[in-house]
């Protein structure tokens, strides 16, 4: 898998192969909140927009696309998360 076909993957996809379901929708879909992956919270900051297929999480400042997810959640380099992206 090269880079750019990880990063059009969907990432509310990964999330739910991952374990982690949507809490709240906004606008209509437009974005989508989550408990991050990152931490343990009692409120959703994990954005998500399905229309740029990106996220942001406002406890840590961070987002990107899911290959930079993957990377950041599972700590790994660029060759690992493209493996871990395919296997799932």
């Amino acid at each position: 898998m090269k880079c750019e076909q990880a990063k059009n993957i969907k990432l509310d996809l990964v999330l739910n192969k991952l374990g982690y379901a949507p809490q709240k929708y906004l606008n209509s879909q437009n974005s989508i909140k989550y408990f991050s992956p990152f931490r343990e919270e009692k409120t959703p900051s994990f954005d998500y927009s399905p229309l740029k297929n990106a996220w942001f999480d406002h406890g840590t400042g961070e987002g990107g696309n899911t290959l930079d997810f993957i990377i950041g959640f599972q700590k790994c380099s660029v060759s690992q998360a493209l493996n871990f992206l395919e296997n799932i």
